[in-house]
């Protein structure tokens, strides 16, 4: 388990699947997952083995909120994706995303010892690529309707941020 000051990540249990059930179901949560017709399209798809799941869960209450993964894993680059969904609307904006995001980098580069954590967000998400961008990471270039979309074609914004560049952010309380 991993605490922060918000949430905790914790293991998957199958009374969090109920509430992502629930998430699911509701199209502002999906809006921007590149979800057609309330199934997951394909490109966001991650079942590799080398992928970490958690249920995001308010550090209090232990109420799952959210998910969060670590996907992707190549252990010769040494990277992985970030994936990151907040699936209580009420609870946007609150600081729980960056939570998360701060939680899993300490995780990707103190414990899993990669030099690279990298993800994909639609480039018209801009609430979301903010937050990315205040958590230290770059955009490393756009897929051009990359993603299709309930509301059609959309870009997608590459974004990555490096060990060292998290090390001298962390080092100095950033």
């Amino acid at each position: 388990m991993l605490i922060g000051d918000l949430v905790t990540l914790r293991e998957v249990a199958w009374g969090d699947l109920a509430a992502r059930q629930e998430w699911f179901r509701d199209p502002e949560v999906t809006r921007y997952l590149g979800w057609l017709d309330g199934v997951p399209v394909p490109y966001l798809q991650d079942d590799s083995p080398g992928s970490l799941e958690w249920t995001v869960a308010l550090r209090d209450s232990q109420e799952p909120v959210g998910i969060a993964q670590l996907g992707k894993l190549d252990t010769v680059a040494a990277q992985a994706s970030l994936g990151l969904v907040i699936g209580r609307k009420e609870l946007w904006g609150k600081g729980l995303g960056a939570d998360v995001i701060r939680l899993v980098l300490a995780y990707a580069f103190q414990v899993a010892a990669l030099n690279r954590v990298w993800l994909t967000v639609e480039s018209r998400h801009l609430k979301a690529v903010r937050l990315y961008e205040r958590e230290g990471f770059l955009a490393e270039g756009v897929l051009r309707q990359a993603r299709q979309t309930q509301d059609g074609l959309q870009d997608v914004t590459v974004m990555g941020i490096l060990r060292p560049e998290w090390e001298s952010r962390h080092s100095h309380g950033g």
